[in-house]
């Protein structure tokens, strides 16, 4: 219920980029420190990975933008 919360409260986050889960990490907790509004809900490595969720406010990505 809390984390529910958080989600309608905040901004939406992915992160896309490469296999760096752990640099994805601390990317967000970078952005983190400086807005305390922003919510991970998750970093994939592939845009199709998207899909998987409807409630994306804010897409942070080191990946190549094709489709635009």
């Amino acid at each position: 219920m809390e984390e529910q919360k958080n989600r309608d409260q905040n901004i939406n986050c992915v992160i896309v980029m490469y296999d760096y889960y752990n640099l994805g990490k601390m990317l967000f907790q970078k952005l983190g420190a400086h807005t305390k509004d922003l919510y991970l809900l998750s970093i994939v490595s592939s845009y199709k990975q998207l899909t998987n969720y409807n409630d994306i406010d804010l897409i942070i990505t080191t990946l190549p933008i094709d489709f635009i």
